[in-house]
């Protein structure tokens, strides 16, 4: 067996291109691959506003969002929690949350919701930390606060909502070239 040198894959002897990555061998011996530690944010190139490779979302207006989901009945919330589920597997570099399974999931059980809350709030607190912010976990807030008076899916977009800003202009600050650059506004 040979070993690709770009991916590490397996290939059978004598191939020319790698099956996985396609990558062409070069002639000779192959010796077992050496990795290099390849920064987390190549999977996902950057889309609108990033910079230095890494990926930079949209930032929203949290009150817009909360205002257009009750003005839609709940349909931008279904949006934007696609959105979100998006922006963060883009951010960890990783499938976190599958997106269409959980909104195809959740319109048969609506309790998913939560269960997408916390792993968005558990992916948020892992990004600011892996970057030198802050994020304070607030699920059990969300949770309280809906079974009191029912606004704790409210509170959940707009903490979502202001982490990822938050994020999203972190990362414009420091993978930006030159002064502080805001990141693309989605209204």
């Amino acid at each position: 067996m040979m070993y690709c040198a770009q991916c590490g894959a397996q290939n059978e002897d004598g191939a020319q291109f790698c099956a996985k990555c396609g990558a062409k061998f070069e002639s000779g011996p192959f010796q077992q691959p050496q990795y290099q530690q390849q920064p987390q944010y190549q999977q996902y190139p950057p889309a609108g506003g990033g910079f230095g490779g890494m990926y930079i979302g949209q930032t929203r207006s949290p009150g817009s969002v909360i205002l257009l989901s009750i003005v839609t009945c709940g349909i931008y919330g279904i949006f934007w929690y696609y959105t979100i589920m998006n922006d963060l597997n883009k951010a960890l570099n990783r499938e976190e949350i599958n997106p269409v399974l959980f909104l195809v999931g959740f319109f048969f059980c609506p309790f998913l919701l939560w269960l997408m809350l916390y792993k968005v709030d558990k992916g948020l607190s892992e990004l600011a930390y892996k970057e030198g912010g802050s994020y304070k976990e607030n699920f059990i807030m969300w949770l309280i606060f809906t079974f009191v008076c029912g606004i704790g899916g409210f509170m959940a977009m707009l903490h979502i909502t202001g982490g990822f800003n938050d994020m999203w202009a972190r990362r414009s600050a420091t993978y930006g070239s030159g002064p502080y650059q805001n990141p693309p506004n989605a209204y």
